[in-house]
């Protein structure tokens, strides 16, 4: 039996233009009158491969494939000795050029090749005896297309069309949209794909429609990804590309500025920045500024109008831009003197231009200017005023110390007492005949007197000494501890004496804070200058209630935080009597509520009730894996309501302090969901943890390698730069980088940073030498 089976090594390779074929049957072929195309195939007498060849053959067997054919005989090979005869030819037909000899008995022809591209087979036997015959197989040496290429009609500008013209036909059912890449400033996606005047499938002329206009002066790349059968019907990927120039497009330039409008004594920058930057263009500027792009610092004095020419290198319109800078100088209005005393009046600064701002000690109104001498105190200062938040002028101003003090009391009849104030030391005091110049005052005499501490500085100030006889309540009427008293002093004569007792917040003016008081009587004492004092009693009731509390509008009824006294009454939206509340009776959207409780001895205090959804303000933050943990608190993360509990992947409890964290280094690089719980309601915010090192130092790829991300660790966000990768996704493209090494930068908005090496190599057709293209099945490695 005539066997042969036929092993086929497939190599992959790195390529830019390959084959795509699948596995097919080698097809049989027995010795005919015939002329086959087939690249490959089995080749048996006319008897096949199970039976003989038949007595009286003259037959002619054809094989045309388009490249050089290799045919082998293996197994048994017999025919009639010097009867039957086997001849082989470089050509389409028996008047082709003999390969080799004429071919009869036993001995194999082994391997016949035909390098025309056709063999020629001639088998005649003669009317007596026919032999078992032969079983061969022949195989073809694939040529490779050779892709058109072509080239494209240049386009007016705004054209969404683009005309290709091929050197050969191509295919016109493999004509399609996704086989082209149009690429340039303007990046059109190409909507149709139609072939022109198509003849048996092929045609010259390619029509390509784009989703917009080619509205920039510019080289564009058309990319084609063409697919070609070769000549045993295998298919081969090629790409070529082809470029066109626009440059009908009209252009415009602006000007880019780090600021218009600047503070007198400044800089700012001026760029020239074209429309479309594709092409160079000579620039031209007004003030002498320098024949280039920039950008040009420029330091005008007064109001400049700057103005930029710009022209293509290659001709074309010139277009002029003009920037007008703008140069704000703040001039604070002089005062008629720089010094001043400390116990002057409150006056006005004034500037130009207006409506600017003013800072500095001594200010109490930033819009107004308005200016307090004794709220500065002594010494020097400068006080500023600004416009546009940057250009300032100062003001210079110097306050020599002077302060009567406050007023001052006394019991008439009473011993002599030195008054308070008198600063600075080295004054003198005068207006009464009951002082003398150095400030001890005798008050023999009831009345109202005012008196005047000056100094050699030339400062002056005068303030009263009040004398009567001492009168104080026995008890001010009970009060509740939620009343804010305002001032004791109205209860007291003569005023000008200090207060001293639990609850009192300002001596001199005697203001006095139930709160701050414990629950009861409390004793206030009232000391006059000249050492006369007394004492009154106020009752203080007790009432405490909780001022501020949250809830959510969600969330079931809650008892509120427990009053004193206890047995008090409730009043207010959504609660009851007994303090049960009710945060959804305000609707399920953010309120607040006002709740009061009535205590039973008669006082009153309010709770403020905030029914918010819980929310955290912020929904991102970003960190590097090696940040050290982060408070989560208000100042950090900005929440309402507060006091919750936080949880999630790198969130910790410090027990000591009570104080939740979130902990970078934990977490590990990734996108983190943190949750904030309270009130039972909650909100999140994504936690974005970036690897301060890429995964990899340096990586190596063929250049027809598809796109891929650089480092999978990287979430979303992360900035990139270099060549062939795509700057916010860290998807690296080696068709778009081309061959070579490129460093590749890595940062994000945490500020981590590092870098990666990728190289790219041009492809090579893997090549094994030594092998044959058809073997025999043995027991035996190759």
């Amino acid at each position: 039996m005539k066997v042969v089976k036929t092993h086929y090594l497939f190599v992959l390779v790195c390529l830019l233009a390959s084959s795509v074929s699948s596995a097919q049957v080698v097809p049989k072929f027995n010795m005919s009158d015939t002329t086959v195309n087939e690249c490959k195939g089995q080749f048996f007498d006319s008897g096949g491969p199970n039976a003989i060849y038949k007595i009286n053959e003259d037959l002619t067997f054809t094989i045309c494939a388009g490249g050089p054919v290799s045919l082998t005989f293996s197994g048994l090979f017999c025919v009639e000795q010097g009867l039957d005869k086997l001849r082989f030819f470089n050509g389409p037909d028996t008047n082709s050029t003999q390969i080799g000899g004429t071919y009869s008995g036993t001995t194999s022809p082994g391997t016949i090749v035909a390098s025309s591209g056709c063999l020629t087979i001639h088998f005649k036997s003669d009317l007596s005896v026919a032999y078992c015959g032969w079983s061969a197989s022949w195989t073809t040496v694939i040529v490779p297309p050779v892709p058109p290429v072509f080239q494209i009609t240049t386009p007016q500008c705004n054209d969404t069309e683009l005309l290709l013209t091929l050197a050969s036909g191509y295919r016109c059912d493999f004509i399609l949209p996704g086989s082209f890449t149009v690429t340039g400033p303007v990046k059109p996606t190409v909507t149709t794909a139609t072939a022109l005047a198509c003849n048996a499938d092929s045609t010259t002329s390619i029509r390509l429609g784009l989703s917009k206009p080619l509205s920039e002066n510019c080289t564009y790349t058309v990319k084609f990804d063409m697919q070609i059968y070769d000549n045993c019907d295998s298919l081969w990927l090629f790409t070529k590309y082809a470029t066109v120039v626009i440059n009908s497009c009209a252009y415009s330039v602006s000007i880019k500025k780090t600021s218009d409008s600047i503070c007198g004594g400044t800089c700012t920058q001026l760029t020239a920045v074209p429309s479309a930057t594709c092409f160079k263009y000579n620039y031209s500027w007004s003030h002498g500024l320098p024949p280039t792009a920039g950008p040009h610092s420029v330091c005008p004095l007064a109001n400049t109008t700057y103005t930029v020419t710009i022209q293509e290198v290659n001709g074309g319109a010139a277009v002029t831009m003009t920037q007008l800078i703008v140069v704000r100088t703040p001039k604070i209005t002089p005062l008629v003197s720089d010094t001043i005393c400390q116990s002057d009046p409150p006056f006005k600064f004034t500037a130009t231009p207006p409506k600017g701002s003013w800072s500095g000690i001594g200010i109490l109104d930033t819009l107004s200017g308005f200016f307090h001498p004794d709220t500065a105190g002594p010494g020097v200062f400068y006080i500023k005023y600004k416009i546009n938040n940057s250009c300032t002028d100062s003001s210079r101003i110097v306050i020599k110390e002077l302060d009567a003090g406050f007023d001052d009391a006394a019991c008439v009849g009473g011993p002599s007492f030195q008054v308070s104030g008198g600063l600075a030391l080295g004054g003198t005091w005068s207006g009464s005949p009951f002082i003398n110049a150095t400030g001890f005052f005798t008050p023999s005499t009831t009345g109202t007197y005012t008196i005047t501490y000056s100094h050699p500085n030339g400062c002056s100030e005068s303030k009263k000494v009040f004398v009567s006889t001492l009168q104080l309540p026995l008890t001010i009427d009970t009060i509740c501890q939620s009343i804010w008293f305002d001032s004791l002093s109205l209860y007291v004569s003569p005023s000008g004496g200090r207060f001293y007792g639990n609850g009192i917040v300002d001596s001199i003016y005697g203001v006095f804070v139930p709160k701050n008081a414990n629950p009861g009587l409390q004793t206030i004492t009232y000391k006059l200058g000249n050492g006369c004092s007394g004492t009154f009693k106020i009752f203080v009731k007790e009432i405490n209630v909780e001022p501020y509390w949250s809830s959510c509008p969600t969330q079931g009824q809650i008892m509120l935080p427990k009053p004193a006294p206890p047995g008090g009454v409730w009043t207010g939206p959504g609660v009851n009597s007994s303090g049960l509340y009710d945060p959804a009776a305000g609707g399920i959207s953010n309120h607040t509520n006002i709740l009061l409780y009535n205590a039973p001895n008669g006082c009153q205090d309010t709770l403020i009730m905030d029914s918010y959804k819980t929310n955290i303000f912020g929904k991102k933050m970003f960190f590097c894996v090696s940040d050290s943990r982060l408070q989560l608190n208000r100042t950090n993360v900005d929440h309402f309501p507060t006091n919750g509990t936080w949880s999630g992947k790198g969130v910790t409890y410090d027990s000591s302090n009570k104080r939740y964290y979130f902990n970078p280094s934990i977490s590990g690089a990734g996108t983190h969901t943190i949750t904030y719980l309270k009130n039972t309601c909650s909100d999140t915010i994504l936690m974005i943890v970036y690897p301060d090192n890429l995964s990899k130092d340096s990586i190596t790829v063929c250049s027809s390698q598809s796109s891929f991300v650089i480092d999978p660790a990287v979430p979303p966000g992360a900035y990139w730069s270099g060549t062939g990768v795509n700057t916010s996704t860290g998807v690296f493209n080696p068709a778009t980088s081309g061959n070579g090494t490129f460093k590749i930068k890595y940062n994000n908005p945490a500020g981590c940073r590092d870098s990666v090496f990728i190289t790219v190599y041009k492809f090579q057709t893997a090549k094994i030498n030594g092998l044959t293209n058809v073997y025999c099945m043995r027991d035996t490695n190759i």
